[in-house]
């Protein structure tokens, strides 16, 4: 969606960064019909990769000021999401940044995962972030239900989180990425016990990006769940990890 300067049919305008999302929709649509529920997962923010420097105006990016990239611009964003509601999409979940080149947009996190980077803003500014730009979409398209991200580093708090933004219009559902892997029943003990037991919670140490980022494996990719939380299921799988980078210790 960033690939202003790329030439061709699915670079330079919108419409044309837009076709294969359209495509793909379209030929859905023609082959179920209603049968299937278009869910459209989207960064709606690149920011800038960490440690880049940069110029402005700044041609590049996705979702950013051109006059200062590490703010958000959601004019295009916006347009994007009539075209995808036009086009038949019926759930939108909202992501932000790069797990590769900036993960601290994408994970706000309280330790980097091994050989990364420190994170250079509170996790509190990250969340916000998060938060911010999802209420922004959510009432500009208040009939298109947005699943909203950014939680997983409140532990604990992330259902009270959810619950307030979504009371105040901010957002539809509270989705988990990470806090899943590490307490996969925390939706029923939030509707059972009324809370999350803050023991389980995932402490956002990212061992899971870790494993996702881990490409020595012959199926490309090693599994991805939690060391810290399921020992005997992860703890072999980290190790190999490691031993496959050269980081094994």
């Amino acid at each position: 969606m960033g690939s202003k300067t790329r030439g061709g049919r699915y670079g330079g305008s919108l419409e044309n960064r837009l076709r294969f999302l359209r495509n793909v929709i379209g030929k859905l649509r023609a082959a179920y019909g209603h049968r299937l529920t278009i869910a459209v997962r989207m960064n709606v923010f690149d920011g800038v990769p960490f440690g880049c420097a940069f110029e402005t105006p700044y041609p590049y990016g996705w979702g950013v000021d051109a006059a200062d990239p590490l703010r958000e611009d959601l004019r295009e964003v916006k347009r994007a999401i009539a075209s995808l509601q036009e086009w038949g999409a019926e759930l939108f979940s909202v992501s932000m940044g790069s797990p590769y080149y900036n993960p601290h947009v994408v994970r706000p996190f309280e330790k980097p995962d091994e050989g990364n980077y420190e994170q250079p803003e509170h996790p509190l500014t990250g969340v916000d972030r998060h938060f911010r730009i999802a209420a922004d979409l959510q009432r500009a398209f208040p009939d298109l239900p947005m699943v909203g991200a950014g939680y997983s580093w409140l532990q604990k708090y992330a259902i009270n989180a959810g619950a307030h933004n979504i009371a105040a219009g901010g957002i539809r559902f509270l989705g988990l990425g990470r806090g899943a892997l590490a307490y996969p029943d925390f939706a029923r003990d939030a509707l059972e016990k009324g809370g999350l037991d803050e023991r389980r919670c995932c402490k956002t140490l990212t061992y899971c990006t870790y494993l996702m980022r881990q490409k020595n494996h012959p199926l490309g990719q090693f599994p991805t769940g939690c060391p810290p939380f399921d020992k005997e299921g992860y703890g072999e799988v980290i190790k190999l990890a490691r031993h496959a980078s050269g980081r094994a210790r």
